[in-house]
């Protein structure tokens, strides 16, 4: 029995390592494009997910030698270091956000038809299909990695919607479980 309950906890772990990793590495390729169209970013947001960042794309620069990847990273660190001195600046100011949180998306809301974070954070992914396509005509590995941001930048989203749907379902079951032991408690009152 206990065997079988570490082996249950062990690939429970795993699993969890597994996702984390993804995670981590789907986080850092939405960086490389996230400090072009966002602002505002947490204090911990940048870190490590623009180390991975860097990581990723000195890694495509190596595979693409000819490409003008040279010129993108060097064009995202200054943006990085733009980014990095807002967020210090905003903080001076007492601006208060998220330690993690990935930015408001400024591109996303510059159409004027959107109200919501979740539709400009999605506008962003058709934006980087769209400059991708544009960049692919001056520098198709340029593009392509432009392009690909798209898949990045949605599946950042969809598993940070799913975080969210897990936290306010454990919310929710805490309340009930709340409500449960007041009613136990108000019943063996003596």
């Amino acid at each position: 029995m206990f065997e079988h309950r570490h082996a249950h906890q062990d690939r429970h772990f795993r699993a969890r390592r597994f996702v984390n990793l993804l995670y981590l590495l789907v986080s850092g390729y939405a960086t490389c494009f996230t400090v072009f169209i966002r602002r505002n970013f947490g204090t911990e947001a940048l870190g490590l997910n623009a180390a991975v960042a860097f990581i990723i794309m000195m890694g495509y620069t190596a595979v693409h030698p000819g490409s003008r990847m040279g010129f993108f990273v060097m064009l995202w660190f200054v943006m990085l270091v733009a980014q990095w001195l807002n967020t210090m600046l905003c903080r001076a100011r007492g601006i208060v956000v998220h330690s993690r949180y990935d930015g408001y998306p400024r591109l996303g809301f510059a159409f004027p038809f959107v109200r919501a974070e979740r539709t400009a954070k999605t506008i962003e992914c058709l934006a980087c299909v769209l400059i991708g396509g544009l960049l692919f005509e001056v520098d198709q590995s340029l593009g392509v990695f432009v392009m690909f941001g798209c898949f990045g930048l949605l599946l950042r989203l969809a598993i940070d919607d799913e975080i969210d749907r897990k936290r306010l379902q454990r919310m929710h079951d805490a309340e009930i479980e709340q409500s449960y032991m007041m009613e136990l408690r108000q019943r063996q009152r003596w």
